[in-house]
């Protein structure tokens, strides 16, 4: 999971130096038949940002958060498709950074283009929108959650103003509020199930996916394998549906779930396996209640970690991780050079896909092991003041726990991503899947 709580997440930064902008980063080869990665483009900062989301509307839009403990989440908005970022300064004449001081937030695009953005703070969770593509903001609620939120917002929004946030409440579990006036007010707020914390198997599940009937899907990890778990009744109830059986633990650290434009729903994961650790998905074409055999994300050699996934027109499937091609066993353990894939699948849907993929930037965006574990368990990033646990030559955790990828239904694919050799930055990259 993320931080297991702010504070902590705060003393974890604590002392960390202010980064300069880093050098710009070349575009991966394309000399085999793949896909096209433009050259990437620096999130504009000089605060140290982990931990990016992106969101985009299909029409030039993009918008991408990051963490930042001391802050309110990070928020910027480009309008002319990714080519440059500007960070949104303010909502309705108030500064951005006057909202309650937040940590972690997550933007979602709604089927009629409004605009919404999710941040943490120690009593809720804030929800701000955008009527006109992000150029001004509005705040919807200020108290979003009826207990306090602890770590990790998630956010999600669908058709007829329905809008889903879904956050880790530590005392107790992992919650999701569903509200439909457009995240005025969120009346339906549910346990959702087998997070509770003495449920004895707590793991937080990953960002909620609307599909466009307005069903809600939901994918966690679990002991026999990652599930689906879907609400018809606006998040008040849930069926779960086993994707697959695994093999070994799955994870590393999120089980995605994302749906394309014929509401053909996907989950992917990462699973352990006897080469390492690799990315999986499996397709469902009954709106999660049966699902195909998992197939791999990609042939190449190595492990994988913090898969993310995002679908775009009928059968397209966008994956994006982070691989470390001469790692084995599990990304903790793993020393060396680790890069950006991202995999774009055509015919997901069918018996035959056909899988396209590329590394996004040629050089390493992270050297050494990668902490899947949380905070308390990645000594250099945090002091030992602060809780940590000293693990002798413990990993660290300046990759976060996730990066963030989009899809839109012309074919382009948006990826944002940390690059831990230029200290704390995020990169977004535009990747053309039909160029």
């Amino acid at each position: 999971m993320t931080r297991l709580l702010l504070v902590l997440a705060a003393l974890a930064f604590a002392g960390c130096a202010a980064p300069m902008l880093g050098g710009p980063l070349a575009p991966a080869s394309t000399a085999e038949p793949t896909l096209r990665a433009l050259p990437p483009v620096q999130l504009p900062t000089t605060a140290p940002v982990f931990e990016p989301s992106v969101a985009s509307d299909g029409a030039g839009n993009l918008f991408v958060t990051a963490s930042h403990p001391f802050d309110a989440m990070h928020l910027w908005a480009s309008h002319d498709n990714g080519t440059s970022f500007a960070e949104v300064p303010a909502m309705d004449g108030a500064s951005m950074r006057d909202l309650p001081a937040g940590a972690e937030g997550q933007p979602a695009v709604a089927p009629d283009g409004t605009v919404y953005a999710a941040d943490l703070y120690l009593g809720s969770v804030t929800l701000m929108a955008s009527a006109d593509h992000g150029k001004t903001w509005e705040l919807r609620s200020v108290v979003s959650t009826r207990l306090a939120g602890g770590d990790r917002p998630w956010l999600a929004a669908g058709p007829n103003g329905s809008v889903y946030l879904a956050w880790n409440q530590i005392p107790t579990g992992f919650w999701v509020a569903a509200s439909h006036d457009g995240g005025r007010t969120f009346p339906t707020q549910t346990m959702f199930p087998g997070t509770e914390m003495g449920a004895g198997e707590f793991v937080v599940p990953g960002v909620p996916a609307v599909g466009p009937d307005g069903a809600l899907y939901v994918a966690r990890n679990g002991a026999e394998g990652p599930s689906l778990f879907v609400s018809r009744d606006g998040g008040q109830t849930f069926q779960r549906t086993l994707a697959w059986k695994a093999s070994g633990p799955v994870g590393w650290l999120f089980t995605t779930a994302a749906v394309d434009a014929a509401g053909n729903v996907y989950v992917t994961s990462a699973e352990q396996k006897e080469s390492g650790t690799r990315v999986l998905w499996a397709v469902s074409r009954d709106g999660g209640r049966s699902f195909d055999p998992p197939r791999e994300a990609t042939a190449a050699p190595g492990i994988h970690v913090h898969p993310w996934s995002a679908a775009g027109a009928k059968g397209r499937l966008a994956l994006a991780f982070y691989e470390n091609p001469n790692g084995t066993g599990t990304p903790d353990a793993a020393d060396g050079d680790w890069y950006l894939r991202v995999v774009v699948v055509d015919g997901a849907d069918t018996a035959t896909p056909v899988a396209r993929e590329a590394r996004v930037v040629a050089q390493p965006v992270h050297h050494g092991a990668v902490c899947t574990r949380g905070t308390p368990y990645c000594e250099r990033e945090c002091a030992p003041l602060a809780g940590c646990v000293s693990l002798g030559n413990a990993p660290e955790r300046h990759l976060g726990d996730y990066l963030g990828v989009a899809a839109d239904l012309d074919g382009s694919v948006h990826v944002v991503f940390q690059d831990t050799t230029k200290d704390e930055t995020v990169w977004y990259a535009r990747v053309l899947a039909d160029g």
